[in-house]
C-alpha cells in the first residue's frame, strides 16, 4: 500500500486493516454455510499460517502466500509506472 499513498501513516493503516480482514475472515466463516464458508476459509490467512506453524508445508498455503505477494508486487509496479507517467 505504500506505493499507492503519499503518506506513510495511511499506507501503514491500510496494510493493518487489510491484514486484519484476512485474519478475521476465518473467524466469521463458522457463522456461514456452503460456498461462502468455504470462500472465507480459503481467504483466511490464519488458516494457512496454522499449517506452517504446525510444520506442514502445504501446497495450497504456499500458493496462497505467493499469490498475495504477486498481487502486491503487480499493484506496486503499476502504481510506480503510473507515477512516472508511463503506462
Amino acid at each position: 500500500f505504500s506505493s499507492l499513498s503519499q503518506s506513510q501513516a495511511v499506507a501503514a493503516l491500510s496494510t493493518l486493516v487489510f491484514s486484519l480482514l484476512l485474519f478475521l475472515a476465518g473467524a466469521s466463516a463458522p457463522l456461514l454455510e456452503g460456498r461462502a464458508r468455504s470462500l472465507l476459509m480459503q481467504l483466511s490467512a490464519g488458516a494457512h499460517l496454522r499449517l506452517f506453524a504446525a510444520g506442514l508445508l502445504d501446497q495450497n498455503s504456499v500458493l496462497y502466500f505467493l499469490g498475495w505477494i504477486l498481487i502486491g508486487l503487480t499493484i506496486a509496479h503499476r502504481s510506480i509506472l503510473q507515477q512516472r507517467g508511463e503506462s
